[in-house]
């Protein structure tokens, strides 16, 4: 189902709140807006500090996130769980990219430039083996030469 902000922000008022919003996009900037628009709206002030759970997906494995999702809030009330930059829901049709400044973070932060890498080769199914020869080894040069 496929909900528009308004509509998301409109039934959590209504106490219908959902147990799961995806948010995606190209616009880095509108997406942290609608996810403030919405915990401003789902917990009560002042509540965000302390029953918002916040997680960074290259960083964190699945087991942390279900466990911060079965853990109960730290005072009562409503509680969110935000995972940002997820693989989840990654596959081989839509594989997490290279960013365009791969260098650049390469350069000023080697290990966020390896986790990026890294994603790119668990959504492919490839694992650094695949990439002993440094031919690209077990990977078809079409299939290379699609992702890089």
């Amino acid at each position: 189902m496929s909900e528009s902000l308004e509509e998301v922000l409109q039934s959590i008022k209504n106490g219908k709140e959902p147990s799961c919003c995806l948010l995606y996009g190209e616009e880095s900037y509108l997406i942290a807006d609608a996810l403030q628009r919405i915990l401003r709206t789902l917990l009560p002030e002042g509540a965000d500090d302390l029953n918002c759970f916040r997680m960074d997906g290259e960083r964190t494995d699945v087991e942390s996130i279900c466990e911060a999702v079965l853990t109960r809030p730290l005072i009562s009330g409503k509680k969110a769980v935000v995972v940002r930059n997820t693989t989840l829901f990654a596959s081989k049709t839509s594989t997490p990219s290279l960013p365009d400044d791969f260098l650049t973070l390469l350069n000023n932060d080697p290990p966020a430039a390896a986790r990026s890498f890294m994603n790119l080769l668990g959504g492919m199914g490839w694992s650094l083996e695949d990439l002993r020869h440094g031919d690209g080894g077990n990977i078809p040069a079409e299939v290379w030469d699609r992702v890089f």
